[in-house]
């Protein structure tokens, strides 16, 4: 029907289609990719839609192609919503049963060991306090372990009538000379068949462990041998009266530097509308696990700590000298304790109740942080000598891309540069608490909902390539190609500067390009080292203007939506392409790439 349009109405709606459903005309209809091939005009803006420096007018029709179909290829806008594979994998046991259904026992994590892929982790507690333990590799799904804490000696005296329960677990990330730990807490209850007869020594054992359940929890930890696991520690945790625990962490990166690893519990106030925690350090060592106390002043000691929000999730920094950063529902921490192998009474950095709050929203007009907005680190890149002090010395430029989400005035997803200049050559860690500096917001995430309005607020997960990023909004699932290159690389992100361009695209000499402002703005700047000046605005072709007095022009990056398969608990990826997650229906996995073929499959989760 399209055909039978006079040929300036077709070109009209071809040029107007979405690069997506551009790209599925060009594979499905020989026809109309006979009159697209007609003529460059429809192409080159079509390549102007998709992630990608402007082709070169000399460019011919077949150049203008092959660079459409690479693009569009790298930039999951073929069609993703129809072309990718959905597979969900259904545990054989009933819908309401809580194997899938409770996020905090639910977790996916991608295991890497010294650089080298060793799969996705997978794992999830029943009603019984049972861990079924899944890896993921090369596409299947093998069931490993299943850890019962009957297992520990846990219950030993009265086993027919303790019933437990996981609260929470955590994996952690292991170096050759050690092996994969699993860390959990257990609590327990009784069951009324316990009760016995009056006096009888069920009875009493029975009274006494109903009162001690009430606040008495067991820390465990297991190492993951190739066919078997083996308990690592076990303890019993207190938990304060009138209080619950909610999160543990523990370190991800455990080498064989570390004397001892901490293990943190988040205890929550419970009956009450306000959001008050306590909070516990163990350090784990082979002989001893060692309780440390975290408070920031004696009466945090005897209230507990106020945070302006719910804690949603903890984790360690890597190093010698882990700290423990505390968020909410934010990409920035709430608060950090420092050294948590140290001895002695650890306490929070930036108390809410020692009247320090942290900062919480980015001065989109300012160019200099001087606390450093703590982000989720994504890449790094160090340009090695870019340049010469006074006194001949060389020097590098070290810069660093986050993804920062923020409330306020302006609130969304933004992609932030950090950049410092360096007189010694030594790249940063991005694991580990960085120094302040100078700071560019680059580029915002179109498509996000700012703040999250789920329970379980944005999972957040990082592609291994760090070119792409996922973001689960409960049952929603999209994903943004970041193309990093085009942030750190001038040659990457933008056109060369206009002195040592061709006449053809020096648009400032003529009166037409002063007002073409977009296509300005897509050149770079020459001596920009750190490249902050029209960051990626010649890549990315969506732009976008802050709030603010300078009302300063970024790149926005449009989302691809996943298809939706139900509430998501937990997200990783396997390689650049595959994405796993735990939602209330199994283990789905999505894959994307030009050669997926849109399958939509529900398979049974094996178990053991």
């Amino acid at each position: 029907m399209l055909l039978d349009l006079p040929p300036e109405i077709l070109e009209l709606i071809l040029l107007a289609l979405p690069p997506d459903s551009f790209a599925i005309i060009l594979m499905t209809s020989k026809a109309l990719r006979a009159a697209i091939l007609a003529t460059p005009k429809i192409l080159r803006c079509q390549l102007l839609k998709l992630p990608g420096l402007r082709p070169s007018d000399q460019a011919t029709i077949s150049e203008l192609l092959r660079t459409f179909n690479r693009r569009a290829a790298l930039n999951a806008s073929n069609g993703l919503q129809a072309y990718a594979d959905v597979i969900v994998n259904k545990p054989s046991v009933a819908e309401s049963h809580e194997l899938w259904t409770r996020p905090k026992f639910n977790w996916i994590q991608r295991c890497c060991v010294d650089g080298c892929y060793r799969g996705v982790l997978a794992t999830a507690a029943d009603y019984c306090g049972t861990i079924h333990v899944y890896r993921i590799r090369k596409g299947r799904i093998i069931p490993l372990y299943k850890l019962d804490p009957r297992n520990l000696g846990l219950d030993e005296d009265d086993s027919p009538y303790i019933r437990y329960r996981c609260v929470a677990m955590r994996w952690q990330r292991c170096h050759n000379t050690h092996l994969d730990h699993l860390v959990a807490l257990f609590g327990y209850s009784v069951e009324s068949a316990a009760h016995g007869t009056k006096g009888s020594y069920i009875s009493k054992f029975v009274t006494e462990a109903v009162e001690k359940a009430q606040c008495t929890y067991h820390l465990c930890g297991w190492k993951l041998c190739k066919d078997t696991t083996k308990p690592a520690f076990s303890r019993e945790v207190q938990a304060p009266p009138d209080y619950e625990p909610i999160i543990i962490a523990t370190t991800e990166d455990f080498s064989a530097d570390y004397t001892c690893y901490p293990v943190a519990v988040i205890f929550r106030k419970i009956l009450v509308p306000i959001n008050i925690y306590k909070l516990s350090i163990y350090q784990v060592t082979d002989t001893r696990t060692v309780h440390v106390p975290v408070i920031a002043s004696e009466q945090d000691a005897v209230a507990g700590h106020y945070f302006s929000e719910p804690i949603t999730r903890a984790r360690f920094t890597s190093g010698r000298h882990p700290e423990l950063w505390i968020f909410g529902s934010d990409t920035a921490p709430l608060d950090i304790v420092t050294d948590c192998v140290s001895e002695g009474v650890l306490s929070l950095r930036f108390s809410y109740s020692s009247g320090r709050p942290r900062p919480r929203n980015i001065l989109f007009t300012s160019t200099t942080n001087p606390t450093s907005f703590k982000g989720l680190p994504i890449k790094s890149h160090h340009a090695h000598e870019c340049g010469k002090y006074e006194n001949g010395s060389t020097y590098c430029v070290q810069t660093i891309l986050e993804l920062v989400i923020t409330r306020g005035k302006q609130s969304g997803a933004f992609l932030v540069k950090y950049a410092e200049e360096q007189d010694f050559c030594s790249p940063y860690n991005i694991n580990v608490e960085l120094p302040a500096m100078e700071f560019t917001v680059v580029a915002m995430l179109l498509g996000l909902k700012v703040p999250s309005s789920s329970e379980m607020k944005h999972i957040i997960a990082l592609s291994p390539d760090q070119e792409w990023v996922a973001i689960a909004d409960w049952d929603k699932v999209k994903i943004w190609g970041l193309h990093t290159d085009a942030f750190f690389k001038q040659e990457h992100g933008s056109l060369p500067p206009l002195l040592t361009t061709h006449s053809s695209f020096d648009f400032s000499r003529t009166w037409e390009g002063k007002q073409n402002k977009a296509l300005r703005h897509e050149f770079g700047a020459l001596d920009d080292k750190a490249y902050t000046t029209n960051c990626a605005q010649g890549y990315f072709h969506d732009h976008i203007r802050i709030k603010g007095k300078e009302r300063k022009r970024i790149v926005g990056i449009r989302p691809i939506e996943l298809p939706s398969r139900g509430v998501v608990f937990s997200l990783a990826f396997a390689n650049k392409n595959i994405l796993w997650a735990w939602t209330d229906r199994g283990l789905v996995k999505w894959a994307w790439n030009k050669r997926r073929q849109g399958l939509r499959e529900e398979v049974i989760l094996q178990q053991l």
